[in-house]
């Protein structure tokens, strides 16, 4: 796992990257408005029955996940085994079961949950061959890293894709990592999923 503490601290590049693309699809506010009131309504449903954030059946999900690595042979060429722990890490901390929850401020706690959901990686291929969840491609994308550098995306309603770059484009400066709202995913299905900073993969 990378160790990240002598750096500068990067921001997620989310609000920027959706900003802009909002206003270059404006199709994308439409789909912010029905996603919107289909989670309104289903809170109210929740709030008149009283059973909101209720824990209502024993299912836990498995949210299949592809880390797609587009590389150079570089530093962002991290090995199966970095990626297998990140994975780990990452399931640990979405799941609350990380000890320093203990450590976040008073008036935030009660907005930490766990979803039941799980973070694996996927190990059946869009072909239905068996996989490690692992793509890696070699391009020059790697080190001018944008959407454009997304390769080899998998099924967006079967995985949850994940590119791993040395670094971002001019753009894109300044940023760990990005990733859209649902809303620019359900209009540009092509540009969902969530690319970072090798060097940032924890």
């Amino acid at each position: 796992v990378f160790a990240v503490s002598s750096k500068a601290q990067m921001k997620c590049g989310t609000d920027q990257v959706c900003n802009k693309l909002r206003e270059q699809h404006p199709e994308i506010k439409e789909w912010e408005i029905q996603l919107g009131a289909a989670i309104k309504e289903a809170i109210d449903k929740e709030k008149s029955t009283g059973t909101i954030c209720a824990k209502k059946t024993a299912t836990v999900y498995d949210i299949p996940l592809v880390v797609h690595i587009v590389h150079d042979y570089g530093a962002e060429y991290i090995t199966d085994d970095e990626i297998f722990e990140a994975v780990k890490y990452w399931d640990i901390v979405y799941n609350k079961q990380n000890p320093d929850t203990v450590d976040v401020i008073p008036n935030l706690k009660k907005y930490i949950g766990n979803p039941e959901i799980r973070l694996r990686l996927a190990t059946k291929a869009p072909s239905g061959n068996a996989t490690k969840g692992i793509t890696r491609r070699q391009s020059y994308m790697t080190t001018r890293g944008s959407d454009e550098a997304k390769i080899d995306l998998w099924p967006n309603n079967k995985y949850l894709n994940i590119w791993f770059i040395n670094k971002f484009d001019a753009s894109h400066s300044g940023a760990a990592a990005y990733a859209y709202y649902p809303s620019t995913a359900a209009a540009i299905p092509h540009f969902d999923g969530i690319i970072g900073q090798a060097g940032y993969i924890n």
